[in-house]
């Protein structure tokens, strides 16, 4: 007998049971939506676990120096002689010798930023995202710079560098603004100090411009960590540093706070929107 209601619930079959070419696009669209919204998402994870990693390298070597300063009755090392008490030409990097005792254990993962791993080919200097080369005899590459103004100079020197020693910080005990006064920042060299002539506050024209000696803040005045640098400071803190600000940091004894304002920062330096 005939029967009406036979084949009407019944969806009719593919003849290979595979997908429509509709199908397949639907689901490669629906993919590449997908992965168009989760690659902000895992690019800022990466981002902000290489600055997590890059904090704690510099809060280590903050440490590092202040334990220094501690065994030698809260004064800092001199920025002229190694560790064996050898005279050295390259008195930006004499931090490295003579806190060799503190960090001789801990590895190298220490020495450079996750966002600044690799030196720019024959060359000594680092940039945004290179590593610059220590000079002999600690052949070695880094990403991190010292605040030049902390060291404690020989009372027979008048200037370290064409840095002032009068304006040094010395010790410990005499930085007057700790919250402000950084002793290690993301760099491109082994060291700076912005502030002892028009030269050294300079803003750089592009990120990552190198002016060798006298350009003191373009070591520093560069865009690692979003649109600034890591920096670590005498008040045991460890904070992100938007570029410009750098200028408004307590550098050294006499240093004008104030002097950014006078400043005219390249468009290259301002804060993109909702950076």
């Amino acid at each position: 007998m005939y029967n009406p209601y036979k084949n009407i619930f019944h969806a009719p079959r593919r003849s290979n049971g595979g997908f429509t070419l509709i199908e397949l696009l639907v689901v490669v669209g629906i993919l590449s939506v997908l992965l168009a919204l989760l690659a902000p998402a895992v690019g800022g994870t990466r981002a902000q676990a290489s600055s997590v990693k890059c904090v704690s390298n510099l809060r280590q070597w903050s440490m590092f120096l202040l334990n220094y300063a501690a065994d030698h009755d809260g004064y800092f090392s001199d920025g002229v002689t190694s560790d064996t008490g050898v005279d050295v030409d390259w008195s930006r990097g004499e931090w490295a010798s003579v806190l060799q005792p503190y960090y001789s254990n801990r590895g190298g993962g220490i020495w450079t930023c996750p966002e600044a791993r690799n030196p720019i080919a024959k060359k000594t200097y680092g940039g945004p995202h290179n590593t610059y080369q220590h000079a002999a005899p600690l052949s070695f590459s880094s990403s991190y710079g010292i605040n030049c103004w902390v060291y404690n100079p020989p009372s027979t020197l008048s200037n370290v560098q064409g840095r002032p020693t009068k304006d040094h910080w010395r010790c410990i005990g005499g930085i007057s603004k700790p919250t402000q006064t950084p002793l290690f920042l993301d760099s491109m060299w082994r060291g700076t100090g912005p502030g002892h002539g028009a030269k050294t506050l300079e803003p750089p024209a592009y990120n990552g411009e190198w002016i060798d000696a006298g350009a003191e803040i373009r070591h520093v005045a560069i865009k690692r960590h979003r649109d600034g640098i890591n920096a670590a400071f005498a008040d045991h803190s460890v904070r992100y540093v938007p570029v410009t600000t750098l200028w408004s940091l307590q550098w050294h004894r006499s240093y004008d706070t104030q002097s950014a304002a006078a400043i005219q920062f390249p468009a290259w330096m301002q804060s993109a929107p909702g950076g």
